[in-house]
């Protein structure tokens, strides 16, 4: 594949998909129940409200409304060191 094939991507892009993807990693988060799915979920969100707070008027550059802040609470996430029956602990 030849790089200038592809559109030049800029930060408005990069921060609309992360806006789009947010809500779909969220489900991902709540299927594998771990807490090695959350870092890159947080870091997802961090990095969005951080670009929209860089510069007034970037909000309003993208398609929609930021996405909620997703709480994990309560006995969401198993623990490896005392698993379920039948739950597969990553090692």
């Amino acid at each position: 594949m030849h790089p200038d094939r592809f559109p030049k991507v800029n930060d408005v892009i990069l921060a609309e998909a992360l806006r789009q993807l947010i809500p779909v990693a969220e489900f991902g988060v709540r299927a594998l129940k771990t807490t090695h799915a959350v870092g890159p979920f947080r870091r997802a969100e961090t990095v969005l409200e951080m670009w929209t707070r860089q510069e007034r008027g970037r909000l309003k550059k993208l398609g929609g409304p930021l996405p909620r802040f997703t709480r994990f609470e309560g006995p969401f996430f198993e623990d490896p060191a005392n698993p379920e029956p039948g739950q597969i602990v990553p090692g």
